[in-house]
């Protein structure tokens, strides 16, 4: 009999356990952990540690984000006050688990915000994903004028940056001259 929980019981067949869907969603959160993308050989990370640059960040903009959309960064889900790093109450944990790796919490991003984050894959409204947060990285950009070299954020816009001639984010490259919604290298 399958446990509320859906756990396996000791002695119970794996086969009759577990249903193709539950098997298939623990072998995407493994992927996740080990770093791997989904649908590859779950080869993932070739090092213990992950770039510095990539963080993990709770959106709680309000709205999904889009893969190469933007959030503010307004500050972290983990408040580690009061813990130390070699106590065992919970907020001991939290403080170990905000040393080992701190998640942001992700914002509607304003115009002008310097705290930024770039989506590495879609976030949903109040879930925790992968983005960028320094380092070279791919966004989507409005290039409003061929001489900008710049990107900010936008009022309100989580799927894009705006070019600016001065601005948080330096642009390494660009797709073409001006116009909507271009491909770009940015770098922070």
């Amino acid at each position: 009999m399958a446990r509320p929980d859906g756990r396996i019981e000791k002695g119970q067949r794996l086969s009759t356990a577990i249903s193709a869907r539950a098997w298939n969603r623990a072998q995407e959160a493994a992927d996740r952990v080990l770093g791997a993308q989904p649908g590859t050989d779950g080869a993932g990370l070739t090092s213990a540690t992950p770039a510095p640059n990539v963080v993990l960040i709770k959106n709680n903009s309000g709205q999904d984000v889009p893969m190469c959309g933007v959030l503010g960064i307004s500050g972290v889900e983990i408040n580690p006050s009061g813990g130390t790093l070699d106590g065992q109450g919970y907020a001991d944990r939290l403080a170990r688990q905000f040393v080992a790796q701190p998640i942001l919490t992700g914002s509607m991003p304003g115009r002008g915000d310097e705290n930024l984050a770039i989506a590495l894959e879609p976030i949903a409204n109040d879930k925790i994903g992968r983005a960028a947060v320094g380092g070279a990285f791919a966004c989507k950009v409005r290039i409003n004028s061929a001489g900008h070299n710049f990107a900010t954020s936008k009022d309100g816009d989580l799927s894009q940056l705006d070019s600016v001639a001065c601005g948080p984010i330096q642009l390494l490259w660009k797709e073409g001259q001006t116009g909507p919604l271009k491909w770009a290298v940015g770098i922070m």
